[in-house]
């Protein structure tokens, strides 16, 4: 079978999310080739995506799925020519020749597809962009099972929102209408649901604890996280009477960066409409910097997480944020109308 080496990059890249770098079984670590129709999976997630062929010689087999991966990367032939011949697969690349010794399919990596309970079809560009925007909030501590995924609440005319916690920090967006049905998509699923098509609309299907997805040329099913998405809801401060401050998104995130915090540590984040002009200040054994803003309400001195504040800056498109403070509340970060709205735990008063 002959291959357009850019279009078999691009499937093989995607798919790699799907195969796990070490499989305990090893044709879990394969890429299921079977005429144009490439799949990986590691049993929570499937995914398989069509490409095109230009000869007729088609046959099914399993190669490894990285080094084929490696192979397509490094060459630089417009082609990629896959043959056949008993347990080992010929892959010529341009002038260059690789042997790889091959594995027959398993009827493990092709279940049976389940009755589908629940059906949207969606706009896959925005469910993307949904998804990366509260992803960072995610936890990944297995004691946290049901935070370690994306709660996605899909609303009536295809509309849908999405939230994530991690227990310390909480972002959502599109969360203002009450959904018609919710699942939380674990975070190994979710690199896998980025690689979509954005010009094709993706039709949703729910059944037995597993979601699968269906696009002309791209297809995943992955299971879902068992378990209680906490009222995330309750957790949010009334907005009404806390301090707000306008600040510019790329001046913030490098004064943050120059203040070359470890991630994980903390900065004394003070805001006062007492200075000269109004301005945030940075602080963190022996550095301080300020940044200009438009602050109103009460001076306050909070203690925050700078890889916290980093990451809620970054899923920023504005260029400016407003930051909302009380004594003793979360920190509130909110963008434009596109952008989520942010929770953050801070860390106490520093004396």
């Amino acid at each position: 079978m002959i291959f357009k080496r850019t279009e078999l990059l691009e499937a093989l890249s995607a798919l790699s999310h799907a195969a796990p770098t070490r499989a305990a079984i090893p044709i879990l670590g394969n890429v299921i080739i079977d005429g144009g129709c490439l799949t990986a999976t590691n049993l929570e997630i499937r995914h398989t995506i069509n490409v095109s062929i230009e000869d007729d010689a088609i046959f099914t087999t399993t190669i490894p799925l990285r080094t084929l991966l490696a192979i397509v990367k490094q060459s630089e032939s417009e082609q990629i020519e896959i043959t056949q011949s008993n347990n080992t697969a010929l892959i010529a690349a341009g002038s260059a020749r690789y042997t790889v010794q091959t594995l027959p399919p398993d009827d493990s990596m092709n279940p049976k597809d389940k009755v589908a309970t629940k059906e949207f079809t969606v706009d896959t560009a925005e469910l993307k962009r949904v998804i990366k925007a509260v992803r960072h909030c995610t936890s990944v501590d297995p004691a946290k099972y049901a935070l370690n995924g994306v709660l996605v609440e899909f609303q009536k005319e295809g509309s849908f929102g999405a939230a994530a916690c991690s227990g310390s920090t909480l972002a959502h967006l599109n969360t203002e209408k009450e959904p018609e049905f919710k699942a939380i998509i674990h975070n190994s699923s979710i690199s896998s649901i980025l690689t979509l098509d954005d010009d094709d609309e993706s039709r949703v299907t729910f059944s037995e604890g597993t979601i699968a997805i269906r696009q002309k040329r791209q297809r995943i099913r992955a299971k879902l996280v068992e378990g209680r998405f906490p009222n995330w809801r309750s957790v949010i401060p009334v907005i009404s009477g806390m301090n707000t401050t306008e600040v510019n998104v790329k001046s913030l995130m490098t004064t943050i960066g120059r203040s070359a915090v470890a991630l994980g540590e903390t900065l004394a984040m003070e805001i006062s409409p007492d200075l000269d002009p109004d301005s945030v200040v940075l602080r963190k054994d022996g550095f301080e910097e300020g940044i200009d803003c438009k602050h109103s309400g009460k001076p306050i001195t909070v203690k925050i997480n700078a890889n916290y504040l980093q990451k809620a800056l970054s899923v920023i498109g504005s260029e400016e944020a407003t930051i909302m403070t009380l004594e003793g509340a979360t920190v509130v970060i909110k963008g434009g109308e596109n952008d989520p709205t942010q929770v953050i735990a801070t860390m106490g008063v520093p004396k």
